[in-house]
């Protein structure tokens, strides 16, 4: 059974809305998280850091990048931050990107707003290296809080 079936059981959640759950995230069918206790793997944390941002109500959404060649020979990039090769090089945005919930001050009489939030997903044990990858997401990290943002690197649970 998934972590997600057992968390759903745990907490009396319709087996319906289960299900929906587990499509709409792409794990339906499988385990969205390993079982094994000792799996710390980039894979699982980023599932962690999932499930905590549902039940804390911030949105989260996987933000794949790359480029391919199309049936034409135009190559296509895709991904935040991924204009170019050369930006690429320089820039790496997060695994997961989203929003959470503000309530701002008085003054802006108690409107809600959503603070851009990204995550960059490491395995369990991960330590900062500052190789040339992880400048370039450092780089994301920071380009993001510079505008109000809430990024940073995550390693699982508690890091959200």
């Amino acid at each position: 059974m998934s972590l997600i079936r057992m968390w759903g059981v745990k907490y009396h959640v319709n087996p319906a809305a289960l299900l929906e759950l587990e499509q709409l995230i792409g794990v339906a069918g499988h385990a969205a998280i390993s079982e094994r206790p000792d799996d710390g793997s980039e894979a699982r944390q980023q599932s962690l850091v999932r499930l905590e941002a549902a039940q804390k109500d911030v949105l989260l959404w996987r933000n794949n990048s790359g480029a391919f060649e199309d049936k034409g020979g135009q190559w296509v990039r895709y991904g935040l931050c991924n204009d170019s090769e050369k930006m690429n090089k320089q820039i790496k945005s997060a695994d997961l990107v989203g929003l959470r919930k503000k309530l701002v001050t008085p003054d802006m009489v108690g409107s809600v707003v959503g603070i851009f939030t990204a995550r960059e997903c490491k395995h369990a044990t991960w330590r900062f290296k500052g190789n040339a990858h992880e400048l370039a997401q450092l780089r994301w990290i920071d380009l993001v809080n510079s505008y109000g943002g809430n990024a940073a690197f995550a390693t699982g649970a508690g890091t959200l």
